[in-house]
């Protein structure tokens, strides 16, 4: 799904039970590989979830951050893309503003941290009735 983006939306509905995924991406050539990898492991907790992938500008006219995320066809991912780069900060609020999850959650582009952490966060959500888990 490509969303064209004209302005900053107000806070979307929420479903407390689904797990909204924010994915800053910036000068990403392993974007594909990355939202498949999300995705496959997504698919094994069994629990609802969205991708939102947000891709924060263009390096340069060679940079083909944002159709290499389009090549992933899955209503679970939400593709966003601003021309101006605004910084890691900026894409994840972009990406919190426009999660329909009641748990929300970031993970960088190219793969420096591992999806099974994710996991990890909910179980412990889940063991002591947290309402914030910070991973590291």
């Amino acid at each position: 799904m490509v969303q064209s983006i004209t302005k900053t939306p107000k806070v979307a509905k929420s479903d407390p039970n689904l797990l909204s995924v924010i994915v800053p991406a910036y000068n990403c050539k392993t974007i594909f590989q990355d939202l498949s990898i999300l995705k496959q492991y997504l698919d094994s907790l069994k629990h609802p979830y969205e991708i939102i992938c947000v891709v924060d500008g263009r390096k340069d006219k060679k940079d083909k951050t944002f159709e290499l995320a389009l090549k992933i066809k899955d209503d679970k991912i939400k593709n966003y893309f601003y021309s101006e780069n605004k910084g890691k900060g900026y894409a994840i609020r972009y990406g919190m503003a426009r999660a329909k999850g009641g748990i929300i959650t970031f993970i960088d582009a190219g793969s420096d941290l591992k999806a099974a952490g994710i996991g990890l966060a909910l179980e412990h959500m889940k063991w002591y009735d947290a309402d914030i888990v910070i991973g590291s």
